[in-house]
């Protein structure tokens, strides 16, 4: 008998210890505030070119090289492609062809942010001299070191020109797993 309540007692503390893998209390449904993904505010400030490409007449692939301050990151370079651009100079508008592209933000530390954009409507008138705004949709895919696994989203709200290729854009939104 002693050996059965012995047994018993050592296998109730082992289903109490493993009663979730995820260490969510089964009896609350409560996740431990160590294991939730934060969502944190990030944003800031780049400033950068476009490198064109010819694809043919009027069509461009853009590589564009930034330089800023973004918050959980400090000082990052950046490099996002634009696959397909139109500029239609008669018509003063420019057009993202492909609706989404791919970016990169790289910390001081080598630390790196991937994500994807989308200019809303897809297009976006300039003027004479060439000055355009532009409004882009971000969505976190990832990230290297820290930034491993994080995910969020944002807008970025620029400035530029087409004849300069010279840009600046501000950046809010939020991000989780920082410092994961």
């Amino acid at each position: 008998m002693l050996h059965f309540f012995l047994l018993t007692t050592v296998l109730l503390f082992i289903m109490a210890g493993c009663s979730s893998e995820r260490g969510i209390d089964p009896a609350t449904e409560e996740v431990p505030a160590a294991l939730e993904k934060r969502n944190v505010p990030i944003g800031g400030s780049l400033n950068g070119t476009v490198s064109p490409s010819v694809i043919s007449p009027g069509i461009f692939r853009w590589e564009v090289a930034a330089q800023g301050n973004i918050s959980h990151l400090g000082r990052v370079n950046a490099a996002i492609i634009f696959p397909e651009v139109e500029v239609d100079i008669p018509n003063q508008t420019m057009i993202v062809r492909s609706g989404t592209w791919t970016g990169v933000m790289t910390a001081a530390n080598g630390d790196r942010l991937f994500g994807l954009y989308t200019v809303r409507n897809g297009s976006t008138t300039f003027d004479a001299l060439g000055n355009i705004g532009f409004v882009a949709d971000l969505e976190i895919t990832g990230g290297t070191g820290r930034f491993q696994g994080a995910t969020g989203s944002g807008v970025a709200n620029g400035q530029g020109n087409i004849f300069t290729l010279s840009f600046g854009t501000s950046v809010q939104g939020t991000i989780s797993q920082v410092g994961n």
